[in-house]
């Protein structure tokens, strides 16, 4: 994370040729505000990208469903 935020350059040698190859990463400025975040003492967001895509009320839907098999070991998905 901290290499990421700040930028930086590493090598390698390419498998075919044997020649060196220099890698530039740029400062990346999500991770910048993510290190500020955590320093401040802010919660990190639990929405990852996955969660995006689904709606409030289907990820709900979904919490209930895996709450609800958990407590009679069912399957979610099982036919009768």
């Amino acid at each position: 994370m901290w290499d990421i935020a700040l930028g930086t350059s590493f090598e390698s040698t390419d498998p075919q040729s044997g020649e060196r190859i220099e890698h530039l990463r740029y400062p990346d400025k999500a991770m910048m505000s993510l290190i500020f975040d955590r320093i401040e003492g802010k919660a990190p967001n639990a929405v990852t990208e996955a969660d995006e895509t689904l709606t409030v009320a289907d990820r709900i839907t979904e919490e209930g469903k895996k709450r609800i098999s958990s407590i009679g070991d069912f399957k979610v998905d099982a036919e009768p």
